[in-house]
């Protein structure tokens, strides 16, 4: 209800107000199962999971007020973002949460899956670039890292950088309407907005880690 009714609830009120540019924050997960690796924008929309098609919609609903009302829009099609702050259902929050009070990680399906990880700051930048850059409305952009690491590759570097390498994962079945590979093409946007991802995933996480040790020492 939010993805769909809330984004053309605030479309409706930019339409209103005049504003001076729509951006948009979609989702990798419109594009469903990638069929070429690494995945750019011309890439066929199919997603596998209900996220995913909220997602879609509200890129529908952006291009439908573009060609109507002639309201500024850019979609920004983000790949898996992680830092501080991070929702706590989402893989590095998850396994550093596990791994901290000495649990073992579980991993959906085998852990040869990947992912293409983009840092919270760099996904900032992207969205602050589509909002000021001239050529960019009624554009679709990937925002990633235009890097893929797989889970269990991400599971070991968690290990070792909380000095816990004696932890290994569990791994259970995968679940429903879960992508195998993500892997950004960002060469429109880095020639278009001029983006370009300055942080590595090792500087990500560390980051993240000391921001998780600080919220939640108390429970380590």
């Amino acid at each position: 209800e939010v993805n769909v009714t809330g984004t053309l609830n605030v479309l409706l009120a930019a339409k209103n107000n005049r504003v001076e540019k729509f951006v948009f924050a979609s989702s990798s997960s419109v594009y469903g199962i990638m069929q070429t690796l690494p995945c750019s924008e011309d890439h066929p929309t199919l997603p596998i999971s209900i996220y995913g098609a909220s997602k879609l919609a509200g890129e529908k609903y952006c291009q439908a007020f573009h060609r109507i009302y002639n309201l500024p829009v850019v979609m920004l099609r983000y790949f898996t973002v992680y830092g501080p702050r991070q929702r706590p259902d989402m893989a590095i929050h998850k396994f550093t949460n596990m791994i901290l009070n000495n649990k073992v990680p579980v991993i959906f399906g085998d852990g040869n899956q990947t992912r293409d990880f983009t840092y919270v700051e760099d996904a900032v930048e992207a969205t602050i670039l589509a909002a000021e850059k001239d050529g960019s409305v009624g554009e679709v952009f990937n925002i990633g890292s235009s890097l893929r690491i797989t889970i269990n590759e991400l599971t070991k570097m968690l290990a070792e950088m909380l000095g816990r390498e004696d932890i290994s994962p569990r791994y259970e079945s995968s679940k429903l309407g879960d992508m195998r590979h993500t892997h950004a093409d960002i060469r429109k946007a880095q020639k278009i907005l001029g983006y370009k991802p300055k942080t590595s995933l090792k500087e990500g996480i560390r980051s993240f880690i000391e921001w998780y040790k600080q919220r939640f020492q108390a429970s380590l």
